[in-house]
């Protein structure tokens, strides 16, 4: 596995999605008969776990930041549909350098994300591009920018759907194989409805170094009890397949590491609710320079 962190850069492989947030001036109760109609600022967003990585680690201050995505074809600017340009131009200031898998055929993914009470949301999305196969050049892109990366971070969107599956695979290979560390983000969190905990296993051995995600998650995949399912129980046992672990839920954090020790603490939330959108994916970013490596210190 990975333990290399001589690039200064960061590869993120993940999804790419146009964000349609709603953010209600209070909280409103999560009752059918409430969400009939509720007032609220609505806001376009460059999202997707990808996307929310990726700004993450430009904050954080990795660089270069590439990141892999499947956006919808079309004629506009970079070969690709309206909702893909609209992504493409969020990106452009932000140092972010997209490698785009352009699709054809279902267009750029899109959610709609309605925040109807303290944290709690209610998400609409149609993956639309995602879901298409990697092409060779979107990955021969990809290993050429593990050149100048120390770090490969995976959204488990990309290397659990079975029509990414393979290619993700390769690149997670080949940066194991240069020993670039890899990180997982382990999502969506209703995974177990999707495969078992032996085909986890099988996607993640031997090329994977660390892991994230949501306490629920990894019970329900693991079949673990409400004891263990805690974030801090849960990052020790995730110990026993990975260097180390971010284990998120019920409003705390819990990292542990096979040598450098465990911490935890209150999830770091926002005050503002359109800021908990990539919360958990800030907090990852923030975990792999903190915790998981050396990684470039916090401009802020």
């Amino acid at each position: 596995m990975g333990g290399s962190t001589a690039g200064g850069g960061m590869l993120v492989v993940g999804d790419a999605m146009l964000d349609v947030v709603a953010v209600p001036d209070g909280p409103v109760p999560f009752e059918p008969a409430e969400l009939d109609y509720v007032e609220a600022d609505i806001e376009l967003r460059a999202g997707g776990t990808g996307v929310n990585l990726a700004l993450a680690a430009v904050a954080r201050g990795y660089a270069p930041v590439h990141l892999l995505c499947s956006l919808g074809a079309g004629t506009g600017p970079g070969g690709v549909d309206p909702a893909g340009a609209f992504l493409l131009d969020a990106l452009a200031p932000s140092g972010v350098h997209p490698l785009v898998n352009a699709a054809s055929g279902p267009g750029t993914g899109t959610v709609s994300v309605g925040y109807v009470g303290d944290g709690e949301r209610v998400m609409f999305g149609s993956p639309g591009a995602n879901r298409a196969p990697l092409c060779e050049r979107a990955v021969a892109a990809a290993l050429s920018a593990l050149d100048s990366c120390g770090v490969l971070v995976v959204s488990g969107w990309m290397l659990f759907r079975p029509s990414t599956r393979g290619a993700v695979g390769l690149i997670m290979s080949e940066a194991a194989g240069r020993g670039i560390p890899v990180v997982l983000d382990v999502v969506p969190h209703r995974l177990h409805r999707t495969i078992r905990a032996t085909e986890f296993h099988e996607a993640t051995g031997g090329a994977v170094d660390y892991v994230a995600g949501n306490a629920l998650t990894f019970a329900r995949l693991f079949a673990v009890d409400a004891a263990g399912a805690a974030p801090e129980p849960m990052a020790g046992r995730l110990l026993g397949f990975f260097t180390g672990a971010l284990v998120h839920g019920d409003g705390r954090y819990a990292v542990a590491h096979r040598t450098r020790g465990a911490r935890g603490g209150p999830f770091p939330r926002p005050a503002d609710r359109g800021g908990l959108r990539g919360a958990s994916d800030r907090l990852l970013v923030s975990v792999v320079g903190d915790h998981f490596l050396d990684g470039p210190p916090d401009p802020g």
